[in-house]
Order: C-alpha cells, then sequence, then structure tokens
C-alpha cells in the first residue's frame, strides 16, 4: 500500500504544480482575451467610421446629382420657353407671306396661260422645230466644254 500511498501523493504534487500553473498561465489567458476584444472592438469603431464615410459620400453625391438634374431640367424648360416664343414670334409672318404670293400669282399665271395658248399654234408644230433642237444642243455642248475648262 505504499505504492499506492506515494502514487496518491505524487499524483497530488502534480495537481497542484498544474493548478498552479494554470493560475499563472491564465492570467497570461486572460490578458490575450482582453487583447482580442479591445482589437475587435477598435476594429468594429473603425468599421463604423468607414460605413458612416460612405454614407456621407453616398448622400452627398445623390444631392450633387439632385441638383445638376434640377438645373438641367429648368434649362430645358428655359430652351423650350425660348423656342416657343420663337416659333410665335415666326408663325404669324409665315401664315401672311404664302396668302398674299397665291393670291397675287393667282390671276398672272391664269392670263399668261390662256394668252401662250392662244399665241403659239402653228408655228411651233412646224419641221424647223427639229433643227433649233440641234442647233441648241450643240451649242449648249460648245459652252459646257468652254466652261469644263476654264
Amino acid at each position: 500500500m505504499g505504492d499506492q500511498e506515494s502514487g496518491l501523493t505524487q499524483l497530488r504534487t502534480l495537481e497542484e504544480r498544474l493548478q498552479d500553473w494554470l493560475s499563472s498561465q491564465g492570467g497570461q489567458l486572460q490578458s490575450l482575451a482582453r487583447q482580442f476584444q479591445q482589437q475587435a472592438g477598435d476594429m468594429w469603431q473603425e468599421f463604423e467610421k468607414r460605413i458612416q464615410a460612405l454614407d456621407d459620400a453616398r448622400q452627398a453625391l445623390e444631392d450633387r446629382i439632385g441638383r445638376q438634374l434640377d438645373d438641367l431640367l429648368t434649362q430645358q424648360r428655359s430652351l423650350a420657353r425660348r423656342l416657343q416664343a420663337m416659333t410665335v414670334e415666326a408663325a404669324p409672318s409665315r401664315a401672311k407671306t404664302p396668302v398674299r404670293k397665291t393670291a397675287s400669282k393667282t390671276p398672272t399665271t391664269r392670263k399668261a396661260g390662256k394668252r401662250s395658248t392662244a399665241t403659239r399654234p402653228a408655228a411651233r408644230k412646224s419641221g424647223s422645230k427639229t433643227k433649233a433642237t440641234k442647233r441648241s444642243t450643240a451649242k449648249r455642248s460648245t459652252k459646257r466644254s468652254t466652261a469644263k475648262r476654264s
């Protein structure tokens, strides 16, 4: 039995040593755990700061884009008003001009058309028509070739 008792005492001494070692190492482990917690907290705060900075930048961009869109819309409306004013100013003068021209030309063309049919009858239908055509073609080609050279 002496062996058992000596074994038990050795076991107790080993347990005591282990507990002493763990208690001394436990302080170091607790210190490491606190450091990890501190670093994790710091990282979380940095993360929140960066998220807030991104959110602020996004908000600034949204505001800037909104202002630019408002400016473009204002410019578009201004341009539309100017174009509308220009068309309103130009529309009455355009409407009056064709009416006057057609009214003044209508009687003149009718009179000219009647006179030309009355004065042209037989002189145009004679055989000299082909000669006149040949002569005019020859003259035109000469003029064209001269025009091309200069």
